[in-house]
């Protein structure tokens, strides 16, 4: 499935989601810069959820998202370390 969805001619596919993303993250830190760290977490997980699953993440408050990152920052460190 990664392979499919990561490989080159399909990345090219990306760069219009990118463009809105880096956009809308921009934006975002003008009206909200001392959310800094929640842009980029909407920013990294809109992309994915659009290339994986075909949908946006469109808030810093999106209830998906912050779950992801509650559960992502409760596992233990011996996870990402391989």
């Amino acid at each position: 499935m990664m392979h499919n969805t990561l490989n080159i001619k399909t990345a090219v596919a990306y760069i219009p989601y990118q463009d809105l993303e880096n956009k809308n993250m921009l934006l975002g830190l003008l009206q909200r810069p001392d959310d800094f760290v929640l842009h980029l977490r909407r920013y990294t997980s809109s992309l994915t959820t659009q290339m994986v699953f075909g949908f946006r993440t469109t808030s810093t408050e999106d209830p998906r998202m912050l779950q992801f990152f509650k559960v992502a920052h409760a596992l233990p460190k011996q996870v990402f370390a391989a």
